[in-house]
Parts: C-alpha cells; structure tokens; sequence
C-alpha cells in the first residue's frame, strides 16, 4: 500500500534516472511521496532497534488511545484528541485513504471521526519523538490491510465498510470468543431481519459516555444516535476499534433461530429463541437470593 503502482513507480525512477537502492527493513506510512521513499531507499537507514513499542488493546475508544499514547510519548492526550478532531486533518485523511475512509465520519452527530478506524495491534516507533499524524497514519495503514481482504464480502452483505466496522465495534464490546461473536452475529442479523431493535448495552454506555457496570432503565432512555434502544438498525457509528476476528464474525455469522441473549456474572452466555425463555434465563442467572437483578 505504500507504492499504489508498481509500473508507475517503476517508470517514475527510470525517468529520474533513481538507482542505488539498498536492501534492508524499512518504515514507510501510505502519506509518503514517491520522492520521499526513492530517498529513503538511496540511504539505507533500515530499521534500529524501536524506541516505543506501543500495544492498542480490542474495543478501545479513541479516547482511550489517546491516553494509552500520551502516557507513553511526548504529547497530552488532548493534543492526540486535538488532531483527530480536526476537520481539514480528517478531510485529508479521506482523500489518502478511500478504502476504508468516507465523508460519512464528518457527520456532526459522531462523536469523534476516527472512531474505530484505528487498529488494535502493537506499533512499534523508531524516533523519539514520533508525530501524532505518523501514528494515527499507521493505525490505519493497519486497518486498510485487515479490511481490504474483506471488501468483496462487504459488498456482498450490502454494507459500506463504515458499518461493517460499526457492526464489528458492538461484537467487539459484547463477546470475548470467537464463537461468541459469531453467535450474536447471527442473533443482531436476525433482530435486524424482523425489524427489531439491536438493543445492545456497549450501545447505551458510549452515548452516555462513561462505562456503566450495570445498564440501568433511565439509562435505556438517553437520547443519542448511538442508544440502539431508541434507534433501529445499526448506530450512527463504531463504539470502539475492533479485531480481525470481530469483522470475520460480522461477515460470517453463525447461522441460529435465537433473538435473545444474556450474559450471567460468570461470563458465560444464554441464548433463546423466544422473549418468555430470555425472561427465565434472566430469572434463573441474574436474580440473586433475595429477588432483584
């Protein structure tokens, strides 16, 4: 994804009569101009040892890859969330990457564009100071590559890859197992099918914008295009980054007749195919001695 045409780049070097380029590991972002890697190719400067290796877990929000990154680098957390909120930053990101960016993130009702885009994975920096666009350029030269072999079946389910990774951010929050994530696949394609609302809690707790350990009725009620149990279909956008596997599970879901599901405190998830079965699972795994959930 760095050279987007190897017979132009090829033609390009022989026009400039480039040559001398040297074997060895480099570190390139898709932002470079063929100037720039020819140069960079001439020199020789492989990669040293990394300065900063920086893991960015499944299902964080950008705001929490804001702190991961301030708390390991040179910037505040509020001048990451500065950048990736800047309108004419995030317009040229659309045009850089076409794959997987669209204006659909400059819609004033999402929270933060970026949200989602940028990769779980572990990045590794070679300069001291790394600049906030080269991380946030290497985050989604990441994504580009993981979503890229999924474009034909994105197409195929009738998604455009905002709401496949939607999709994939509400797997991502509500299972921890490959075989999870398939299953509550199926079970939203299902909801979705019969027009029913996704009525997903990782929903609620990112349009109240905190972590709720237990999704209370008044907070079912709050007003915001993320709140799955106000609005039908998918939300307005992914609640968190997500992996591979999330998105494998948001293009091939397990094929089930189950609508429902919860999880009980041991972690384990119970699926029914009818609300009066969900009511008694519900009864028998979240009441405790005395009656109450």
């Amino acid at each position: 994804g760095v050279i987007q045409n190897a017979r132009v780049f090829s033609y390009y070097t022989k026009f400039k009569n480039e040559s001398g380029f040297q074997a060895g590991d480099y570190q390139f972002t898709a932002a470079q101009t063929l100037d720039e890697i020819i140069a960079t190719l001439k020199s020789g400067r492989v990669l040293a040892d990394a300065k900063h290796t920086i893991t960015i877990p499944e299902g964080k929000t950008v705001d929490e890859i804001a702190e991961i990154f301030s708390n390991q680098l040179h910037f505040t957390k509020e001048d990451f969330l500065e950048k990736v909120n800047d309108v004419d930053y995030i317009n040229q990101l659309i045009r850089q990457y076409p794959t997987i960016l669209s204006d659909v993130i400059l819609d004033p009702d999402i929270r933060t564009p970026l949200e989602g885009y940028l990769f779980a994975a572990t990045y590794s920096f070679y300069e001291d100071e790394p600049s906030i666009e080269f991380i946030v350029e290497s985050m989604l030269d990441k994504t580009v590559e993981v979503v890229r072999p999924y474009l034909p079946e994105i197409e195929q389910k009738g998604f455009t890859v905002h709401e496949a990774l939607t999709f994939a951010s509400l797997l991502e929050k509500e299972a921890q197992t490959v075989e999870q994530r398939k299953m509550i696949a199926g079970i939203f394609y299902n909801r979705l099918e019969i027009d029913m609302m996704l009525q997903t809690d990782p929903t609620v707790s990112y349009a109240v914008g905190k972590h709720l350990s237990q999704v209370l009725y008044e907070d079912l009620e709050v007003d915001s295009p993320y709140n799955t149990y106000r609005v039908k279909d998918l939300p307005i956008g992914p609640i968190s980054n997500f992996g591979e596997n999330s998105l494998d599970a948001t293009l091939f879901p397990e094929e089930t007749n189950y609508i429902y599901f919860l999880h009980d405190p041991e972690g384990n998830i119970h699926y029914s195919e009818t609300y009066e079965e969900h009511l008694r699972l519900r009864d028998q795994y979240l009441r405790n001695s005395n009656g109450t959930e």
